[in-house]
C-alpha cells in the first residue's frame, strides 16, 4: 500500500510520472530498469506512490529529468 498523498504530493507524483512514463512507453529504457536505478538514489524500494514526503519526491523527480535529458538527443531540436 502507497502513502495516501495531499495534493502537493499527488501533483509532484503526477509530474514525475509525466517524464518517467514516456521514457519506459517509448522503450527507450526498460520499466524495470529505471525503478531499479529509482531504488538506488532513495535507499529502499521504488515506486511513485510510496514517495514519503515532498524531499524524496522532489529528488526523484531531479532524477528522472536528468535520465530524461541523457536520453535527448542533442540535436532534437533540428
Amino acid at each position: 500500500m502507497g502513502v495516501i498523498p495531499d495534493a502537493e504530493m499527488r501533483k509532484a507524483r503526477g509530474h514525475i510520472h509525466s517524464i518517467l512514463d514516456p521514457i519506459w512507453k517509448s522503450k527507450r529504457l526498460e520499466r524495470r530498469h529505471i525503478y531499479a536505478q529509482l531504488t538506488k538514489i532513495l535507499g529502499r524500494q521504488y515506486h511513485t506512490g510510496d514517495l514519503r514526503t515532498l524531499d524524496e519526491a522532489r529528488m526523484i523527480y531531479r532524477a528522472v529529468r536528468a535520465l530524461a535529458r541523457e536520453l535527448t538527443p542533442k540535436n532534437e531540436s533540428d
